[in-house]
C-alpha cells in the first residue's frame, strides 16, 4: 500500500482526488462500450437495476477486501509463546494513568507502571 503505479508515486490525499477523475473518464466508456454490449445480449439495464448491480458489486468488493485483510493479519500476526500471556494498554485520558499487575503464585512480586496520554504500552 505504497502508493506506487509503476514509474508513478501516487501520495493519500491525490488517491482522493483520482476518483473523481476515473469517473470523468469511466462514463463514456461505459455509455459507449459496455452498455451497448449489454443492450445487445438482451440484458434490460434501466437506471434502477445499474444502480443494484452496483450495490451488489462493491458489496462482494468489500467482502474481499476483508477477506484479504484477515489473511493478512494471519500471516503477520506472532502471538506470545506457550505460558506468556499479551496485554495492551492504549491510554486515551489526558493524565497519566497508574496500574499495577501482581503474581498470583508470587504475592512479592508486583509491577507498576505509569502510561502517559498517547502511550500504547
Amino acid at each position: 500500500m505504497n502508493g506506487d503505479i509503476g514509474a508513478v508515486t501516487l501520495k493519500p490525499d491525490q488517491m482522493s482526488a483520482l476518483n473523481p477523475v476515473l469517473i470523468i473518464l469511466l462514463i463514456p466508456l461505459f455509455e459507449s462500450v459496455i452498455y451497448p454490449a449489454l443492450r445487445f445480449c438482451k440484458l434490460p439495464m434501466r437506471p434502477l437495476q445499474r444502480m443494484c448491480a452496483g450495490m451488489v458489486i462493491a458489496g462482494v468488493a468489500f467482502v474481499l477486501a476483508a477477506v484479504v485483510q484477515l489473511k493478512i493479519d494471519n500471516a503477520l500476526y506472532t502471538g506470545p509463546g506457550s505460558g506468556v500471556s499479551q496485554l495492551r494498554i492504549v491510554n486515551a485520558f489526558p493524565e497519566g494513568i497508574s496500574f499495577q499487575l501482581g503474581n498470583l503464585s508470587d504475592p512479592t512480586v508486583v509491577n507498576a507502571t505509569e502510561v502517559k496520554y498517547g502511550q500504547v504500552i
